[in-house]
């Protein structure tokens, strides 16, 4: 009788060891996760301050002025053949626009491991520099072969900006369409963003 107590106990601490290790196996991997993303999260942050550290803002308001003024964002074709922009304003939209695509690339990242919920993500399905022709012509023949991005991030952005193109094409066979209900529907959310 004491023996068979004696294997029962040995038992169920065998199984409670185990349970252990599985849990201590699960916050491992959920730690190293985590680290990854701080790290990640880090890298990027400071690459950003240094773009914006070198980012002429002055050139990036005048390029957004004129995306407006003139028409560009209609303009399917790349930011370097843009007449209307000097050659500081070139330099500063694109490198605008490398800032937005990394912020996003690590937003994307975040959620795709589960760090951060959904609804902090939200501006990730929209991505609205791509609502102008100039950038989506920039993912589409500069951007998207570079080898920092992932293929499910390529694959989002690709989604993201061909959803724009259709808006794009539809805007221009009705003139009446509005533009915010076109988004409404294009993208399938509720209510407009908040721009």
């Amino acid at each position: 009788m004491l023996e068979t107590l004696a294997s029962v106990g040995e038992f169920v601490g065998g199984i409670a060891v185990l349970a252990t290790l599985i849990y201590l196996a699960f916050q491992l991997n959920e730690t190293r996760k985590q680290m990854r993303a701080n790290t990640l999260q880090s890298r990027i942050e400071l690459r950003i301050q240094t773009w914006l550290h070198g980012l002429d803002s002055n050139a990036l308001n005048s390029a957004r002025s004129k995306v407006f003024e003139h028409e560009i964002y209609k303009l399917d074709v790349s930011v370097h053949d843009i007449e209307e922009f000097t050659l500081d304003e070139k330099r500063a939209y694109l490198r605008w626009h490398d800032i937005e695509t990394l912020y996003f690339s690590n937003l994307f990242y975040q959620r795709k491991h589960g760090l951060i919920e959904a609804s902090q993500t939200l501006p990730l399905d929209l991505m609205q520099h791509y609502r102008q022709a100039p950038m989506r012509y920039y993912w589409k023949h500069e951007m998207r072969d570079y080898a920092m991005y992932e293929a499910d991030y390529i694959a989002h952005v690709d989604k993201v900006v061909h959803t724009y193109d259709e808006i794009e094409i539809q805007m221009n066979e009705d003139q009446d369409a509005e533009y915010n209900q076109l988004m409404l529907e294009y993208f399938d959310i509720k209510s407009p963003p908040d721009w």
